[in-house]
């Protein structure tokens, strides 16, 4: 089962100050980029995604 995961770390001391994780719901076109803009998240650690994807994250704040 996937999950997405969130950490809050504190970039000076380079600890974790909160951690929380969620089932994501099904996929479709552009709603992840969306979907964690909303919820906060700046920075993304995932793989293979095309340069579309990449330009909806940017679109939506995230790196």
């Amino acid at each position: 089962m996937r999950k997405i995961c969130f950490f809050d770390v504190n970039p000076e001391t380079k600890e974790i100050n909160k951690k929380e994780s969620f089932t994501p719901p099904p996929h479709e076109p552009g709603l992840y980029p969306r979907l964690l803009g909303e919820k906060g998240a700046d920075i993304i650690i995932a793989g293979g995604m095309g340069p579309r994807a990449q330009g909806l994250f940017n679109e939506n704040g995230v790196k």
